[in-house]
């Protein structure tokens, strides 16, 4: 397993997030995991048992051919800016990081969120953002725009947290 750390992840306001890249050893593009959470990516090396690992295991990934990356939010653990929680910013930052992820040359563009708790819920923020995108730049495509739409609904009812926390 290869290993960057203290990795500068540029935002479209200019804040650098930091994020800790772990990727398989040999050369090649991977799907990637990304985890972003206010608490610190640090506690990855800690030992602590898997359960409470926020970001879930790098190990475990890497060696399935996954790169994770495990990122601190704005204002986290040595990341640029002022820290929120939930607000738009937030979910700018998220969408950020993973077309970030995609542009790199470890990346095959495939990602998905991981993590537990906040970790999990930011990145579910991320992804209604991505869906009302699709929905906007889809707009112009008539019958299909119908199509994609209903697709796109369907997904998100799949990914929206429960609004009674269940």
């Amino acid at each position: 397993m290869t290993r960057d750390d203290d990795v500068a992840v540029p935002m479209r306001d200019g804040v650098n997030l930091l994020a800790d890249v772990h990727r398989p050893a040999v050369a090649g593009r991977f799907p990637v995991l990304v985890a972003a959470s206010p608490y610190p990516r640090q506690i990855q090396d800690l030992g602590a048992p898997l359960g409470f690992i926020e970001a879930g295991a790098s190990d475990f990934f890497v060696l399935r051919d996954y790169v994770h990356v495990i990122a601190n939010c704005r204002g986290t653990g040595g990341s640029g800016g002022t820290f929120s929680f939930f607000d738009a910013q937030e979910r700018r930052d998220m969408y950020d990081l993973v077309e970030w992820t995609a542009r790199q040359p470890w990346s095959d563009s495939n990602s998905e969120s991981t993590g537990a708790a906040l970790a999990l819920y930011d990145d579910r923020l991320q992804v209604v953002l991505h869906t009302a995108i699709e929905l906007w730049a889809s707009a112009s495509t008539g019958v299909e725009t119908r199509r994609r739409a209903e697709q796109l609904k369907n997904k998100q009812k799949l990914i929206r947290p429960s609004s009674t926390g269940k």
